[in-house]
């Protein structure tokens, strides 16, 4: 399957963009946190990952592989909602200016409250 697919893009001289979401389970490498076969990752000449920071509700875009150059620093975005000009409520992408330099390991999951409590109580 993915053979074709990359000798169409040899061909066009154009690249491909998969987009996959996370497994429920949680991965100890962040290069195995992508749903399906571990072949999509291999096949694969740069591969990012999106997590949420858990202290600012930005999502950053951290690199988790990099077989063209050195791996290069991750980027932060926020989601807003904005209305278009035809009334249309729609998510709409802010990027951080500045680069995102920490790793994904060293993000930690914060515990979720427990269910009924109090925010200010978990």
């Amino acid at each position: 399957m993915l053979e074709p697919l990359a000798g169409f893009a040899d061909k066009h001289h154009v690249a491909i963009l998969a987009v996959s979401h996370r497994p429920k389970a949680s991965q100890a490498k962040a290069i195995h946190a992508v749903t399906g076969s571990l072949a999509f990752v291999a096949a694969a000449r740069m591969v990012f990952i999106v997590v949420e920071e858990p202290e600012t509700g930005r999502r950053l875009m951290l690199p988790t592989k990099n077989n063209l150059a050195a791996m290069p620093t991750g980027l932060a975005y926020r989601l807003e909602q904005i209305f278009t000009s035809k009334n249309i409520l729609a998510s709409h992408v802010i990027w951080d200016r500045e680069p995102v330099t920490i790793r994904r390991r060293s993000l930690r999951r914060r515990p979720s409250p427990r269910p009924n409590t109090p925010p200010d109580c978990a």
